[in-house]
This record gives structure tokens, sequence and C-alpha cells, in this order.
């Protein structure tokens, strides 16, 4: 209802001028009359019938006049506990926010830039990318010297072997982040190889990152679970 406007007389009550709304049976009528069509409308400040039933599916017992700020909390409440992490039902949601971020783990993918280039020893990076596979940890380093870019990270494996370079804007992120703490570890999610002669390989890489209250034991776990994924798939 209400999809399309006009201003005339209203089909309902046959007052005019109004602005009118056109309903689903295709009657114009004006906004006193769509009231009384539409009836009583739920408060905005609950949470809709749709929002209720789904918390409802995952256990809560809430009632129908839910507060959408409850609501909001329960979410929060219900994602750490599908993460496995402890928190206390009468936690605020401030707090449970507080403690997604100090818990929680996540990652994001990039693409390793420079691969065709050498390096500065003389060494070929598509021929150290061509010893890489999937599920392989990675380490970064920020170039501050660089003379091209003094936010430059290298993307290097465990061995010291360099592949390339974090592109730009990434580089640009992951060190302003890394000042306040946050914790990155890159993993070799695939290598780009489109079969054609002559062309170069690339990696692909997931980049894993956490809050800087994130123990590190935490985020080994979950480095280890996405190596062993990425050796699995490929």
């Amino acid at each position: 209802m209400g999809k399309k406007k006009r201003k005339g007389k209203c089909e309902a009550c046959g007052n005019s001028p109004r602005v009118l709304a056109q309903i689903e049976s295709g009657d114009w009528v004006c906004s006193s009359c769509l009231r009384e069509i539409r009836g009583p409308q739920r408060p905005k400040h609950l949470a809709t019938p749709e929002q209720i039933a789904r918390l409802r599916e995952r256990g809560f017992s809430v009632p129908d006049d839910l507060p959408k700020a409850e609501y909001r909390r329960l979410c929060a409440m219900n994602t750490l506990r599908d993460r496995g992490v402890p928190c206390h039902s009468s936690a605020t949601l401030e707090q449970l926010e507080d403690l997604e971020r100090r818990t929680y783990v996540n990652q994001r993918s990039v693409n390793v830039a420079g691969v065709s280039h050498s390096n500065g020893d003389g060494t070929s990076r598509q021929q150290i990318i061509s010893r890489c596979s999937a599920g392989e940890a990675l380490i970064l380093r920020h170039e501050a010297d660089n003379p091209f870019d003094r936010n430059a990270i290298a993307v290097l494996r465990q061995n010291g072997e360099q592949l390339g370079y974090l592109s730009r804007e990434d580089a640009a992120e992951v060190l302003e982040n890394a000042k306040q703490g946050w914790q990155y570890v890159p993993v070799i999610s695939k290598i780009l190889d489109d079969g054609i002669r002559g062309h170069f390989l690339g990696v692909g890489v997931s980049l894993v990152y956490a809050h800087p209250t994130v123990d590190r034991g935490t985020i080994e776990k979950h480095v280890a679970e996405l190596c062993a994924k990425f050796r699995q798939a490929y």
C-alpha cells in the first residue's frame, strides 16, 4: 500500500483536495483513510515479528513486544556463543561488543603485488612462488626506508624469501592499524596460474587480522585451521 502518490479526490471518503496514496486494490485514498485501512502500526522501538521469530529459533524466550535495543543485545550474545565465547546473560550490549572485539579473529582476501619483479638480491619471485603452496603461513615486514613508498610492506615466506608486496592501499591500512596494536598474519589461499605460457604466477592471500587484545594463542589456532582448510582445498 502507498506505492504511488498524487493530489485529488479520495475514493474512500470523497474529500478533496487531498494528497492520495494508491493501495493494493488500485484505489486512491487520503492519509486518514490509509491509516484506517492499515490499522494500528507496530511502534518503531519494538523488534519486528520476523526478528522475534529468529531469536526464538535460536532458543531465546522473548516476548512479542521485545524492544529493538534488547534484540540487538541478544543477537550479539548469540554471535559470541556460536563462536564458543562464554558471556553472561546479563551483559550489556556495550560489554558484549567489547568482548567480541577482544576475541574475534577475521580475515580478508588480498593479492600480492610486484610478483613479476626480481628481488634486490637477484632472486626471481616467480621461481620462489613456484615453490609455494596453498595453506602456507607468511610474514609481513615493513620497509620504512623503501624509496618508493615509506609504507611499503614486503610479503615473505618463513625462510625470508620475498614474494612481493602488499598493494599501496593495503599497506597503508595495515601499517596504520598495526601502530594501534592490531595483529596480522598472511596465509596463502591459492597460487594464481591461468595456465598460459609466458604469463606470471600470482599469489592470493588471506590476511588474518585481530584486535590488539586477542591473545596470540587464539590467533595461532585460527591460522592453523585456515592453513589446513586451504591445503585440503588445493
